[in-house]
């Protein structure tokens, strides 16, 4: 078990690295976004599962079903999922789009996808929220049936 947990902290400190790394070396200030999507559920993980786990003992004290709940997390999680996952398009399309048009002026690419590069935090924001999620919706369920 320890050796699986350092193996994970090894890996996250080099994604870390890599995206430090290519946040300087190529100036795209959406890596900065996406190491941070991808460490975020990795640190917020203990706690949200603390949080189910309370939850869930709350409801069998009160002989309250936790299927339903357990339907509605994952429906939940399937939609932030889903929604992240455009995002993270949406993110790496901006910067392609961005450097195919610094290299062509002349040709005209939408303006919605060259909103990523003019303005990464709002997307990266989004793109975090929808990490952040997860734990505010398991917290509001222990509060409810705690």
């Amino acid at each position: 078990m320890f050796l699986i947990q350092a193996m994970q902290l090894v890996i996250l400190l080099a994604l870390v690295a890599v995206g430090i790394w290519t946040y300087k070396r190529f100036h795209l200030p959406s890596a900065i976004w996406l190491v941070a999507y991808l460490l975020l559920p990795y640190i917020l993980g203990l706690p949200t599962a603390h949080l189910l786990a309370a939850a869930v003992d709350g409801m069998a004290s009160r002989g309250i079903s936790s299927a339903s709940f357990f339907q509605s997390i994952g429906a939940a999680t399937g939609m932030l999922g889903d929604l992240a996952t455009l995002l993270i398009v949406w993110l790496i399309l901006g910067e392609i789009v961005a450097a195919y048009h610094k290299a062509s002026p002349d040709i005209s690419v939408p303006r919605v996808l060259l909103i990523p590069k003019r303005h990464p935090h709002l997307v990266g924001m989004a793109l975090i929220l929808c990490v952040t999620l997860l734990p505010i919706i398991c917290l509001s369920c222990w509060v409810a049936y705690a």
